[in-house]
């Protein structure tokens, strides 16, 4: 088939004679309809994220004209510059009659350069799914969108603070939702990763919408970039916006809960859009004593994640096509699946009082096996959840496959992986996955029955501590956060979400010399009484109120 323009500039093609689909593709500069005008600020035009020249010039119209005033507070009194929400803008759009690809004029020939083939056949493949290679060329097209965002945007941007003396810091859009990480960065993972203090905002302060297993726990997901960077500091835009929304006011109690859902997270950085109202003076300094001293204790030395949750890039890239409705959701069953069984992975560990990070293909990758555990940086994991990552790339398979043989424990949700990245087909990888899931050397279960099963498929030491729970109270509403300081002190943090009183005891694992309780309402610190005289483990009697955090210090 050929075609070209007429003397008119018409295309014409000749066609044979048979059945075809006509695939067509036109640019567009993205503005009507799209993030840019539908959004609560008025419209503007918008940069592409993965065009490193733009990003240059938005800095140097911004960044630099603070440097020119404020330079002698950098590092100072100014420690970051936070950037707020950018996104390929390809989300919140108006209903349409074309998918909308992001699109850049040095694409065609940096994709060609990369991948040896013609960017338009990885754009038909993810656009309707057809043709050779689908898969291949699926995380093709995405794979590279995320490293051009990555850094186009936030590597610049990055690369200016670090020049600086500063820190880059900022949050992004529509974190909660794991589909929606795709059409706007390509991979949220990477870009989130360019961030020395990563942030989110909250909307919600209801204790029923922060603990929504139905979404992201976007707090702890951003938290464990931080986690992972060392930097350990987390930036939060909290308020009761979902309240005022209905025509009512949030009680000064939504305020602790949401501090105490934050902390537990990892989140230790706020800024509060909350209204105060019907909240004095005083009060307002006392909620501010309790998140300063709930906030210092939860700064002191490093998170004690023994679990990491795989974020699933390839599947997520292999199974999503982009829609024309507002939020470009795609309803099929495979991306339905993706986007449960991540949150539901994390929730898993979270409402079963487990530390955990995520981690993605490249930290997979990069980890070593040592003493049974899965290392990476300063952080070493007993156990690994994948969750729905039907789609895998060969040397993260290969690291699973390492990681099993040295003792750590793999657990795939609703699927291990039958496809390889690369080929968009099964290969040695995911054939010897297989046979170790069918013998058992590897686990697998749904993520619908992941709680409940959980606690028969982690080894003992994935848990830094355990928690038991009297007749009647909650556990699930029980959020928890343990630390390791250099020292050796372990500072386990229990946060009560529900409306009922939490007793039960705690076991910290370990010979403590002294275990103290402290009292962040109070600031006061005192000695906590032992349930057992055991010198393997610490057996606490414990008592949290609702909307309350509690700490726990155990000296060695």
């Amino acid at each position: 088939m050929t075609g070209c323009l007429n003397e008119n500039g018409v295309l014409y093609i000749d066609v044979p004679a048979g059945r075809y689909w006509l695939f067509m593709m036109c640019t567009r500069r993205l503005f009507d309809g799209t993030h840019a005008t539908e959004s609560y600020s008025e419209p503007r035009n918008y940069i592409s994220l993965s065009d490193k020249a733009a990003a240059e010039a938005f800095i140097n119209c911004t960044h630099e004209n603070y440097k020119k005033i404020l330079s002698d507070e950098f590092g100072r009194g100014i420690l970051a510059m936070f950037t707020d929400e950018p996104s390929l803008i390809s989300w919140n759009i108006r209903n349409g009659v074309f998918p909308i690809l992001p699109w850049l004029d040095s694409y065609p020939a940096d994709f060609e350069k990369r991948y040896g083939y013609p960017m338009e056949y990885a754009c038909a493949a993810v656009v309707i799914g057809r043709g050779r290679d689908v898969v291949r060329r699926r995380c093709d097209f995405w794979d590279f969108i995320a490293d051009t965002v990555a850094e186009g945007y936030f590597g610049t941007i990055r690369s200016w603070c670090r020049e600086n003396g500063l820190k880059s810091s900022g949050h992004m859009l529509e974190e909660e939702r794991l589909q929606a990480h795709i059409i706007n960065y390509g991979s949220f993972f990477r870009a989130a990763r360019q961030f020395d203090w990563p942030g989110i905002d909250q909307l919600q302060t209801e204790t029923g919408a922060l603990m929504y297993e139905g979404s992201i726990p976007i707090a702890r997901f951003l938290a464990s970039f931080a986690d992972l960077n060392g930097e350990r500091e987390v930036f939060t835009e909290f308020s009761d916006h979902s309240v005022i929304e209905r025509g009512e006011v949030a009680p000064i109690s939504c305020y602790y809960g949401s501090v105490n859902w934050h902390l537990a997270m990892g989140v230790n950085n706020f800024t509060s859009y909350y209204s105060w109202a019907g909240i004095d003076d005083e009060a307002c300094r006392e909620f501010n004593r309790y998140t300063a001293r709930s906030g210092w204790l939860l700064r002191q030395g490093k998170r004690d994640s023994r679990a990491a949750v795989f974020y699933p890039e390839a599947a997520m890239w292999s199974a999503y096509t982009p829609s024309t409705n507002p939020r470009a959701v795609d309803r099929s069953s495979e991306i339905a699946a993706l986007d449960y069984a991540f949150p539901r992975a994390m929730w898993s560990l979270l409402k079963a009082q487990i530390d955990e990070d995520c981690v993605d293909r490249r930290i997979l990758a990069e980890a070593e096996v040592k003493d049974g555990r899965l290392c990476w940086g300063d952080r070493a994991w007993a156990v690994i959840l994948l969750p729905h990552a039907r789609v895998m790339e060969t040397d993260a398979m290969k690291k699973l496959l390492e990681a099993e043989e040295g003792g750590v424990t793999v657990l795939f949700l609703d699927t291990p992986p039958v496809l390889c990245r690369e080929t968009g087909e099964p290969s040695p990888e995911t054939e010897e996955i297989a046979r170790r899931v069918e013998s058992g050397r590897m686990s697998l279960c749904s993520a619908e029955e992941l709680p409940s099963a959980l606690p028969g498929l982690l080894p003992g030491d994935a848990r830094s501590i355990r928690v038991t729970a009297d007749e009647g109270a909650d556990p699930a509403m029980l959020l928890s956060h343990v630390r390791i300081t250099e020292e050796g002190l372990r500072i386990v943090y229990l946060a009560n979400m529900a409306e009922a009183d939490f007793t039960g005891t705690l076991e910290v694992p370990g010979r403590w010399s002294e275990v103290l309780s402290s009292d962040a309402f109070t600031g006061d610190i005192s000695p906590a009484a032992r349930e057992s005289a055991s010198g393997e483990e610490a057996v606490l009697r414990i008592a949290v109120r609702p909307g309350e955090g509690r700490f726990w210090i155990l000296c060695p």
